[in-house]
């Protein structure tokens, strides 16, 4: 017990919140187990990562992270409706949520408007993908300086 106070107790003195630290080690061992196929594994280090997410009360970015990779996991079980669910999830944060940046909410649309598309489900898709790209042109229109890509995804078609 003295020996893992001592350890959080450097971690605090080095800068690092053990709660991110959990956060970030779940995200690590998810993304290899992701890679390995190993897709129960992954599931579970995402889920865990998105608990310590929303536990310790990290940023927006890392909770969404962490949603959009348990994603990907669905998307590679074919659990489409899950994928919905959250990608719905991270919309509606995004959109009603202070900080997170318009790129994102842009994206955030796009994914789940490319799951619609996959899915033979054109007119939600649309509407979708039309919203994502009012978002870049207003970002465009008011930072022509930096790159904002206009254009239509192109859908990936689902496994």
């Amino acid at each position: 017990m003295r020996l893992l106070t001592i350890f959080f107790a450097l971690l605090l003195a080095a800068g690092a919140n053990p709660q991110s630290t959990r956060f970030e080690t779940a995200m690590r061992n998810g993304q290899a187990a992701f890679e390995k196929k190993q897709l129960g594994q992954a599931e579970k280090y995402f889920k865990t990562a998105l608990k310590e997410a929303e536990r310790a009360g990290l940023r927006r970015g890392e909770w969404a992270e962490a949603i959009e990779r348990l994603a990907d996991v669905h998307i590679a079980q074919r659990k489409y409706a899950d994928v919905e669910r959250l990608y719905e999830r991270v919309l509606n944060s995004r959109e009603k949520g202070p900080g997170a940046s318009r790129a994102s909410l842009a994206q955030s649309f796009d994914d789940l408007g490319d799951l619609y598309s996959a899915q033979g489900r054109p007119t939600e898709a649309d509407r979708l993908h039309a919203r994502a790209k009012e978002i870049r042109d207003k970002m465009l229109a008011v930072h022509p300086e930096v790159y904002v890509d206009g254009q239509p995804k192109t859908v990936r078609p689902l496994p």
